[in-house]
């Protein structure tokens, strides 16, 4: 059974409507071909072996227990312990804790004469340090009241330390804020449910949730790999194995359309000789990417799949940076050399990782290339020419215009054209400048900025006009051979007119209606290109 037909109506409407919102580069722009179309080359991937390797299922769930990783802790301790130094209200008694510490940190370096002193005593509180709860700074005294020392040494306990100092100095809410450092770290042990997929919505969505983080693979926020997740799910060897979340993401309230929000993801790939985690998002989380590894190497060993593994018992480590796996060998160890590659896809290999390879170490090849077929996800075309790695649809799909200033993409209707170039509005009103004697908008470089001077000591710098070359050479405003010109101190050419030299039109131009009061206008800033001569 063609793995197409596995998708039930409303998966397909969300697959088609999330194309629709998301696919253009200028908003909303339904796709031209069926969706047959679009998804025959997911199709023809995950049939390879993949959908083989899933027991033709599009995605796999199952209960898990893990334990958070020291950057999740970190993130926690931060939201909960050390942030509200910076942002909370001034009763919360984390605030009032760290206040405190700090202040009696400032006060003990100050007798002593010793900035190591208060650098420890701040590391001590730091978020790395409680996340970890272990001191990572070389051993140093700490005076306390009776005049005697506390030695806290390299690899202690931080929470034993912190209060042992606290209650000796008597600082305010320090009980409170060791219950909240505590329960941050209580909260190692987690459960969830995790989801292994094919399925398509999970390759668009890898990036977009409701769970409060993107990368630049998101759909939503335009990021700017997002072909890299179409050639994830044409992708004959990569599966999305991520961390439901209980509350669903949802993508428009009106249609009740919604799908599993990722708390956490990683792209795993799986070829007959390699399974590897890729980078997990929006954390590495090395105990949740073994979990994955494990089941996925289960997974295969429990289907039908012939010629893959067997793989090695133990999960090995792959270095990233000099692209090789260290392995032992009857002889000792040896390393093996392994690269991978992509094509539009943000290559996440580059640094640590975890695998497994097949038990014969002949057969893990030198390198693995896995993205697969790019495609204009409206008409199903495979692109072979794209302007950015960020395109969804190919350029005859898309007929969106680039604004010559800032570079974003808009419809044709929302540029506005100058001297045959097109400009956003944004940027036509920042840098396009009408000419004051014609009113013909030019970019603004294109024009020249004129200023009025009594004198050559008194250029006006806030009396200024801007004229086309055509309107320069008329003489409305005043005898071309009229403009002086100073170099001085400016790293590019002042030109300015006396008012003398000004005709009627020119003054009005400058806002005066006669020489007279133009000579009187006393300037917020003048220039003396005298200085000049």
């Amino acid at each position: 059974m063609a793995i197409f037909s596995q998708l039930t109506r409303p998966e397909t409407e969300l697959i088609y409507d999330y194309i629709y919102m998301y696919g253009s580069r200028s908003g909303y722009h339904q796709p031209i071909a069926p969706l047959a179309k679009i998804l025959k080359p997911w199709e023809e991937a995950k049939e390879q072996y993949l959908h083989q390797m899933m027991g033709g299922e599009l995605i796999k769930t199952k209960k898990i227990s893990f334990k958070k990783s020291e950057e999740e802790i970190a993130n926690t301790i931060r939201e909960e312990v050390t942030r509200p130094y910076h942002f909370a209200d001034d009763d919360n008694p984390c605030k009032i804790f760290l206040n405190a510490w700090n202040e009696l940190a400032d006060m003990l370096s100050t007798e002593h004469n010793d900035m190591e002193l208060y650098w420890a005593m701040r590391e001590l509180v730091s978020t790395n340090t409680l996340a970890a709860n272990r001191i990572r700074y070389k051993a140093i005294d700490i005076p306390l009241p009776n005049e005697k020392k506390y030695r806290v040494l390299d690899g202690a306990k931080a929470s034993k330390a912190i209060g042992k100092i606290a209650l000796a100095y008597g600082l305010p809410k320090y009980e409170e804020f060791r219950i909240a450092h505590s329960q941050a770290l209580n909260e190692k042990s987690l459960t969830g449910e995790i989801c292994m997929s094919i399925h398509p919505m999970d390759y668009m969505t890898m990036s977009d949730n409701d769970c409060g983080w993107g990368s630049c693979m998101s759909w939503t926020d335009h990021g700017d790999y997002r072909q890299g997740t179409v050639e994830m799910m044409n992708s004959p060897m990569v599966v999305v194995v991520y961390l439901k979340s209980s509350t669903d993401y949802m993508i428009d309230k009106r249609a009740n359309q919604s799908w599993n929000s990722k708390r956490w993801r990683e792209l795993f790939i799986v070829t007959r000789d390699v399974i590897m985690g890729v980078k997990g998002y929006p954390y590495w989380n090395r105990n949740l990417e073994s979990i994955a590894l494990d089941w996925i190497k289960e997974t295969i060993e429990n289907s039908s799949l012939e010629g893959f593994g067997p793989y090695c018992d133990e999960i090995m480590d792959y270095d990233g940076h000099d692209h090789k796996i260290r392995v032992s060998t009857e002889n000792g160890s040896e390393d093996i050399c392994l690269d991978f590659g992509t094509g539009l896809m943000y290559n996440d290999v580059y640094d640590e990782h975890q695998l497994y390879i097949a038990k014969d170490f002949s057969r893990v090849p030198d390198t693995i290339y896995y993205s697969g077929m790019a495609e204009c996800m409206s008409c199903g075309d495979r692109l072979y020419d794209y302007e950015t790695e960020s395109d969804l649809y190919c350029e005859s799909c898309d007929p969106v215009y680039r604004c010559a200033e800032c570079g974003e993409w808009h419809d044709r209707d929302d540029l506005i054209e100058v001297d045959g170039v097109l400009y956003c509005e944004y940027c036509y009103n920042d840098y396009v400048v009408e000419c004051d004697d014609c009113g013909t908008p030019h970019y603004y470089e294109d024009l020249e900025t004129i200023y009025m001077a009594k004198d050559n000591s008194r250029v006006c710098m806030d009396k200024q006009i801007h004229l086309d070359d055509n309107c320069l050479r008329s003489g409305n405003f005043f005898d071309r051979e009229a403009i002086r010109v100073s170099w001085g101190r400016w790293h590019y050419s002042l030109r300015f007119v006396l008012v003398d030299d000004l005709t009627e039109e020119g003054l009005e131009a400058f806002g005066f209606d006669s020489k007279e009061k133009a000579i009187a206008y006393k300037s917020h800033e003048y220039y003396d290109a005298s200085e000049d001569e």
